[in-house]
């Protein structure tokens, strides 16, 4: 197995950093290989088997199959569309609470998307057990508490305390007078080995994670350790771990915690044979039960059943039904080649024969400028039925799109522009087809790189008319939808000839005839390139004053665009000019400084008083 971990914070004190050299170092207990990455671009390069997203703040962002690691409670990313978008966008989830599998149960039980689901925690690689050092105690407690002092009032209390051990982002506890150590390594053992060196850990939990009983990696480093915990009462560290660690009331005083701490503390270094023996089972529970190499090979086990049944491998039959191979739906792809690179044409090619969904072809349209591609079809004879179409020299975009539409001979059609298909995409979509017969046109979500400044982001939104009217097409890739091959008459005779916009063009004339179906999977990469100007006076005139449903235009179209809003600000800064000379404007100007004079006098009289 080759897995990639996905860390996405470049700061050296987050919770993430020391996870993903945990589960490395798992992974490699089991003989895997694995690599720590933070863009699509590292992703590919590794070309793993599957990828562990370690949190929300980040979307699928390659070909591979991604699961959301989902060890923080929904109250920290329910409200947040952004996460909730990201959070879709995964293949699969790896929960750690009852709460979270339920909230995730709400959020996809009225969709299509089917998931991996699988238990995973904050855990650490298994480790052999190693007595405490209980001669003299120590509780051991590290955090880089990004979001403030968390705790305040029990550290400061537990801060005159001669046992206290604190480690961390330095700059997470500065108001910590005497018990403050320094940093320790994020490296998946120097935390293990300070712990085991200080006797006792303290596992703290914020009120949302004890509510939706989402353990912390807190109570798995400790008891993976040796040392002896003592936890905030927690549904799920009394569930797995029962009288194998120490707790502390969570809803008392800081004043009552810090003595029930101390009481505890006392109770291990007096009868420090019995709290060895309650170390000792709590790491064989760990050992068990959590560590990370059985929740990976756990994991494994889910995603090798699930590869076929999310489409990442090819199936002996179509999306839904056992049909022979020349019984299957046909999906053709047209593949307008003006100016693309032969490097990214053959990438994109590559990714089309990839398919686990075998009954694609595709059709290259050419205005005859490219010689060079006239060889392709050739040249992947042997992995894709492929045609060639030349047009006239000199052919608008729109006209090969259009030419290519009226070629067409499979039951669904596609366009490949710039960008790839993820290996499951037309899977997906004919599985929707098969399953919705009175729809024509089926769309995934994807990942979108800007042409001009290379960003990356991802397109991932179920249908919006009013999106695609105003001229956001940036939910809906050129590249991520297919369409019954019965709708192109409706369109065959209304090429808009334009050299930018053809796919929106044609997306608006589908519009008028169909409804259109979201996946929500992520199944390609694609570019988004920005509509000419002409082009979008020319959209304007096209659909001149036509509803597409009560109130819903397309004379909406640029109001959003970059020109338009250029225009807006420079007309209000002109009406702002136009009002400073105005004589309301100078007497308005009069009067707040007469307000400003008669409050300094005001005050000034109350402060003499």
């Amino acid at each position: 197995m080759r897995v990639a971990v996905h860390n996405p914070f470049a700061e050296p004190w987050v919770a993430e950093v020391e996870l993903s050299r945990r589960i490395a170092i798992a992974a490699r207990n089991l003989g895997w290989e694995v690599a720590e990455v933070h863009s699509a671009e590292e992703i590919r390069h590794f070309q793993p088997d599957l990828v562990l997203a370690l949190h929300n703040n980040q979307p699928k962002l390659a070909s591979f199959p991604t699961y959301g690691c989902m060890w923080n409670p929904p109250a920290m990313f329910e409200g947040t569309d952004r996460f909730i978008t990201n959070i879709f966008s995964y293949d699969g989830y790896l929960i750690s609470s009852p709460s979270i599998e339920l909230w995730l149960h709400h959020l996809l039980c009225n969709t299509d998307k089917q998931y991996l689901k699988a238990p995973f925690y904050t855990s650490c690689p298994k480790t052999e057990y190693q007595a405490p050092n209980l001669k003299r105690p120590h509780l051991f407690y590290c955090g880089s508490n990004w979001d403030g002092p968390r705790f305040r009032e029990l550290f400061l209390r537990l801060d005159q305390e001669s046992y206290l051990a604190v480690y961390g982002n330095p700059t997470g506890w500065t108001h910590l007078k005497k018990s403050y150590r320094g940093s320790l390594p994020y490296d998946g053992v120097s935390v293990l080995q300070a712990l085991r060196q200080a006797g006792v850990g303290l596992c703290l939990h914020l009120e949302a994670h004890t509510q939706a009983g989402v353990p912390s990696m807190r109570i798995f480093e400790i008891v993976a350790s040796g040392a002896i915990a003592i936890c905030g009462e927690h549904p799920f560290i009394r569930q797995a771990f029962g009288d194998s660690v120490l707790y502390i009331d969570a809803s008392a005083s800081p004043l009552t915690q810090a003595a029930q701490i101390s009481h505890h503390m006392q109770w291990i270094a007096a009868n420090p044979t019995t709290a060895q023996a309650m170390s000792a089972k709590a790491h064989q529970i760990f050992s068990d039960q959590f560590a990370l190499e059985h929740l990976l090979q756990n994991l494994q086990s889910h995603h090798e059943t699930w590869l076929e049944r999310k489409g990442f491998v090819r199936h002996q039959g179509t999306a839904s039904r056992n049909l022979p191979e020349m019984q299957k739906p046909r999906v053709e792809f047209i593949i307008p080649v003006q100016e693309q690179s032969l490097v990214d044409l053959r990438r994109s090619l590559d990714s089309l024969a990839a398919q686990s969904y075998t009954a694609v072809a595709a059709l290259l349209v050419t205005d005859g400028s490219r010689p060079e591609i006239d060889t392709l079809p050739s040249e992947y004879l042997q992995q894709l039925p492929m045609r060639l179409l030349k047009c006239p020299p000199a052919s608008h975009a729109s006209t090969l799109l259009w030419q290519g539409l009226a070629a067409v001979q499979g039951d669904y059609c596609g366009i490949l522009l710039d960008g790839c298909l993820h290996p499951n995409h037309v899977w997906t979509l004919v599985r929707l087809g098969d399953r919705y017969p009175s729809r024509g046109v089926f769309y995934s979500g994807g990942v979108q790189q800007t042409a001009q400044d290379q960003s990356t982001s991802i397109a991932f939104s179920p249908f919006r008319l009013d999106h695609l009217l105003s001229g956001s097409q940036t939910f809906l890739l050129d590249n991520a939808f297919i369409l019954r091959s019965t709708l192109i008459e409706q369109v065959l005779h209304k090429d808009p000839r334009l050299h930018s916009g053809a796919v929106l063009c044609l997306l608006l004339y589908l519009c008028q005839h169909t409804s259109f179906h979201f996946s929500y999977e992520v199944t390609v990469d694609g570019v988004i390139h920005p509509l000419a100007p002409a082009d979008w006076a020319a959209l304007r005139l096209i659909f001149w004053q036509q509803e597409f449903s009560p109130g819903h235009r397309v004379q909406w179209l640029g109001e959003n665009s970059q020109e338009n809003v250029e225009q807006q600000l420079a007309d209000a800064l002109a009406t702002i000019v136009a009002m400073e000379g105005s004589k309301f404007w100078k007497m308005r100007s009069l009067w707040v400084k007469l307000k400003q004079t008669l409050k300094r006098l005001i005050f000034g009289v109350e402060s003499q008083l």
